[in-house]
């Protein structure tokens, strides 16, 4: 796994002279001096691999929900950042038939300081492998690497968000009977706030679907246009657009 360490700073003052620069500090991947950021002298590194450790050591502490599997470390910018998902597929309820949805705990973390430690507990659609989000503010633990990372209690979380995820599937089971018109539609695509091309790459996602045409216009069920939305953002952007991307999902819904 990719690892860093931190390196003084220096600088050339206005004589020419080189001089240290208390104030900052540099972090750097060790083993090919790459620079991750130069970032305040109050910056803590948590490494990649201890972010996951502390998740996998806290999911132990709850065998009732089964084995998980692990996807990823996937890294990003030179390894500045990391995303993995812990899935847990004994842990499954359909939304309809044929359709499950099992719980997934998403971890990330960064080096660059644009990213801090994120444990974020959402569910996995097994129909066409995308990420689901659930409400981020009872279930995201964020901690930035301003302090030592402490050794929150995943343990009440894991439980509490078992709990919240059994409560979300009988929300999504009557999304399957609600519909939503295309003038609504277009409406929650434009609080997405992204590009116009990635809004028009929606749209047509929406075009194709199995919805219905009623006057003219495409209807679907909320259900389905949810996991639109939400495939798109696990599959069709980068890790900091798909974080924010699922923060506005979440809010909308």
């Amino acid at each position: 796994m990719v690892r860093a360490e931190e390196r003084e700073v220096i600088i050339r003052d206005s004589s020419g002279n080189l001089e240290s620069c208390p104030r900052y500090k540099a972090i750097v991947n060790p083993d090919t001096d790459n620079v991750y950021s130069i970032l305040s002298k109050d910056y803590i590194i948590l490494q990649h691999d201890d972010a996951i450790s502390k998740v996998q050591e806290d999911i132990t502490k709850n065998p009732e929900f089964g084995t998980p599997i692990q996807e990823g470390p996937f890294l990003y910018k030179g390894g500045a950042r990391m995303e993995t998902r812990f899935v847990f597929p004994e842990v499954h309820i359909p939304i309809k038939n044929g359709d499950l949805v099992n719980p997934q705990i998403q971890v990330l973390n960064g080096y660059d300081g644009g990213q801090g430690f994120h444990v974020i507990f959402g569910a996995y659609r097994v129909v066409c492998s995308n990420g689901l989000t659930i409400g981020e503010k009872v279930l995201q633990v964020h901690q930035r690497h301003t302090r030592k990372v402490s050794n929150f209690l995943m343990n009440n979380l894991l439980s509490d968000s078992m709990h919240q995820f059994s409560m979300q599937t009988e929300i999504w089971k009557t999304w399957v009977n609600k519909t939503i018109d295309a003038k609504k539609m277009e409406e929650k695509i434009k609080l997405l706030k992204l590009s116009a091309k990635r809004e028009e790459e929606i749209k047509k996602e929406v075009e194709v679907s199995d919805g219905e045409i009623i006057n003219g216009q495409k209807v679907l069920n909320l259900w389905l246009f949810f996991n639109i939305l939400c495939q798109y953002a696990t599959h069709r952007v980068s890790p900091a657009i798909r974080l924010e991307m699922s923060r506005r999902i979440s809010k909308m819904f």
